[in-house]
């Protein structure tokens, strides 16, 4: 192949790549109001809690304890459920779904409501193989943490919206 038909060819990909809309994820801008902020959830050491302190701090918020002139995030709610979805003939579950559900709430220092409690629930589903326990337990551990990291995405989409 010559020098030519490759650059043709890496030109092509490039501009079908430009074409299809394909954008990385970019950072989320962050508020004035959060530059101080607390982040209270129910559970510390949740995935969601840690995430969402994590990413806030790397955009340049200064983490502070809850005290007078912060603005605190509230994590009222940070559940992870798993249900059956199918049952097979012989009484066995074929079919799970994961759910993970976090309410979540942002006051400033002087108690004024910036964003009212809202919700983010987002849900997967896995099929189970029996003959395959212990992989079907490691797609379930992973699902669990990518559904985290989602609803942490989610969380701080509505957080980029306070103002």
């Amino acid at each position: 192949m010559t020098a030519v038909l490759r650059g043709l060819v890496a030109a092509c990909l490039v501009g079908a790549l430009a074409a299809c809309g394909f954008e990385l994820r970019r950072d989320l801008p962050l508020s004035p109001a959060l530059a101080r902020v607390h982040v209270e959830a129910v559970d510390p050491a949740s995935p969601v809690a840690r995430g969402v302190r994590n990413e806030l701090a790397r955009q340049g918020a200064t983490l502070a304890p809850a005290a007078d002139g912060v603005t605190v995030v509230r994590i009222a709610v940070d559940q992870v459920a798993q249900e059956a979805l199918t049952i097979s003939r012989a009484a066995r579950v074929q079919e799970f779904v994961i759910r993970h559900r976090v309410e979540f709430e942002v006051v400033d220092a002087s108690g004024a409501v910036l964003l009212p409690r809202a919700t983010v629930e987002l849900a997967r589903d896995f099929v189970f193989d029996e003959t395959q326990a212990l992989g079907a337990q490691a797609q379930g551990d992973l699902l669990r943490r990518e559904l985290a990291r989602d609803v942490e995405r989610a969380v701080l989409e509505r957080l980029a919206r306070v103002r």
